[in-house]
């Protein structure tokens, strides 16, 4: 099939596929479900709501909590920098240069024992 077939079949089943389980209870209780468009926090009154936590909680951190949690994030960020450094150091070592050409005899053999 070519893409403008492939295409028009995904079109043509898409609807079958494109429920979700909470649309299907919704529906069957008679209930609306009002979709709010993705980042738009101004029409979607649970984000002026957490705005607003964070506001609270801002005023309640201590320069201590805030300098314990800076201390743990740079702690943790260093032990992501030493586990890139070992998969780094792994890697290099199983990497295979194509542009090396083998014995080809080692590969007959090694397709002889596999038949």
């Amino acid at each position: 099939m070519v893409k403008a077939e492939l295409t028009s079949v995904i079109k043509y089943h898409r609807d079958r596929y494109r429920q979700h389980v909470v649309d299907t209870i919704a529906r069957a209780e008679d209930i609306t479900i009002l979709r709010l468009p993705p980042y738009h926090c101004e029409l979607n009154p649970i984000e002026l709501i957490w705005a607003q936590i964070k506001e609270l909680a801002m005023e309640r951190i201590r320069k201590e909590d805030w300098t314990y949690v800076v201390a743990h994030v740079i702690e943790e960020e260093e032990k992501m920098w030493r586990l890139d450094e070992m998969v780094d150091t792994v890697f290099d070592q199983i990497i295979i240069d194509l542009s090396v050409t083998g014995d080809s005899s080692s590969d007959e053999s090694m397709d002889s024992e596999t038949s």
